[in-house]
């Protein structure tokens, strides 16, 4: 008998379908490069959780943006715009979003602090899909991230947490790729469905 894969379970396609989009509300409203990274590496988390599931997957998906741009994006940022954004972009409600926050907050533990190894793929990603001629094009001249990154440095023992000039200080060649001992979360979402597939295979070929 045929193993039935789980039909509320994500595909990758539709993983990075809704990265692209994340990444248009971003780069709309001028969002971070890191605040899109560590967004995506809470998505990943929670799927691995299988708490964001096919059904909620645009849902869970904003309100990762969204926590990620609360704790990375300098004070003063209008959240009001963004949510607009992300209910017309993904076709969610402002209120849903807003309703289901704490919800994923608890999912990820109350923890959003990310150590550089889980989004730095990410950002380099990103960042090379923009068009930027640089990293220092990017950074320009503010000084705000750096200098959070340094305090942040302090409180977390010697890890960065904001802007991408800090973090990519401390990048190195076993964090560029994703693999290894940093390995990639969405490498770990890909391995996962496709050992659910050869399940499936192996099951219709008995």
């Amino acid at each position: 008998m045929a193993m039935v894969i789980d039909p509320s379970s994500l595909t990758l396609s539709q993983i990075r379908n809704l990265k692209r989009r994340l990444v248009d509300v971003g780069m709309a409203h001028d969002l971070e490069i890191s605040s899109l990274a560590k967004s995506f590496v809470y998505f990943e988390k929670l799927v691995l959780k299988r708490t964001a599931v096919k059904a909620n997957r645009r849902l869970v998906g904003c309100i990762c943006l969204l926590l990620a741009t609360k704790v990375n994006e300098p004070k003063g940022f209008k959240f009001g715009p963004l949510l607009e954004s992300l209910s017309k972009t993904l076709g969610v409600a402002v209120k849903d979003i807003r309703e289901h926050e704490f919800n994923v907050f608890a999912q990820l533990e109350f923890n959003l602090y990310l150590p550089l190894h889980e989004f730095i793929p990410h950002f380099e990603r990103i960042f090379m899909a923009m068009d930027f001629n640089s990293l220092q094009e990017y950074l320009g001249d503010s000084q705000f991230f750096l200098a959070r990154d340094r305090d942040d440095e302090r409180d977390h023992g010697g890890h960065g947490h904001g802007h991408g000039g800090h973090e990519l200080d401390h990048y190195d060649d076993h964090d560029h790729d994703g693999h290894g001992h940093h390995a990639h979360l969405e490498l770990q979402v890909q391995q996962q469905q496709q050992q659910q597939s050869g399940m499936a295979a192996s099951s219709d070929g008995s």
